[in-house]
């Protein structure tokens, strides 16, 4: 499975790319997106994970008619893709600005996904993990050290059953790596 965007006439659109059953041919779907995106959704996919054969997940970002930029989580079961935002948390600026990182699963419903967010009302931003459990899709904002002007959580792994992310984030003196592990 392979994930991305094209440029139509309504601007960027998701979709997915796939080997056909039974077939050597590729075969590509636009992503459905949720209720809401903008004329011109701008609507892309940069990471996916297939913890099955035929269950995929992928990561990206669309707009919303409201304006700013939201996760964008897909799933792709049997061949049939679907969409629903991400969850940003609570400290989210209006328009929600969120920019994806990464995506990483070791089963169908243990998904993590990284990213950063627009803090409110200021314009610094924050780094976030979304997590998918049995009952769907969580979010929490991740610590950065006192003094963080920007803060950006852009890699994920699994290291068992703890979750690994790796990311920065920026203080007077400049930029700085962080790694930080949550069971």
């Amino acid at each position: 499975m392979a994930v991305g965007y094209y440029e139509d006439a309504a601007g960027d659109q998701a979709f997915v790319t796939r080997l056909a059953t039974g077939s050597p041919s590729w075969v590509s779907t636009q992503v459905p997106l949720p209720g809401g995106a903008a004329a011109d959704p701008n609507a892309e996919l940069y990471s996916v994970e297939c913890p099955t054969a035929t269950d995929c997940r992928a990561l990206g970002q669309y707009s919303p008619s409201g304006g700013g930029r939201q996760p964008l989580l897909t799933r792709v079961l049997a061949g049939v893709p679907t969409s629903q935002t991400g969850p940003t948390p609570s400290s989210t600026a209006t328009p929600p600005v969120a920019r994806p990182g990464a995506l990483v699963c070791r089963a169908v419903d243990a998904c993590l996904a990284t990213g950063s967010y627009t803090l409110s009302p200021a314009d610094d931003s924050g780094g976030y993990v979304q997590t998918l459990g049995p009952g769907g899709w969580s979010v929490a904002a991740t610590p950065a050290p006192a003094g963080t002007i920007d803060a950006f959580v852009y890699g994920a792994a699994y290291l068992g059953t703890a979750g690994v992310y790796t990311g920065g984030y920026r203080t007077a003196a400049g930029w700085n790596g962080m790694l930080l592990e949550i069971p």
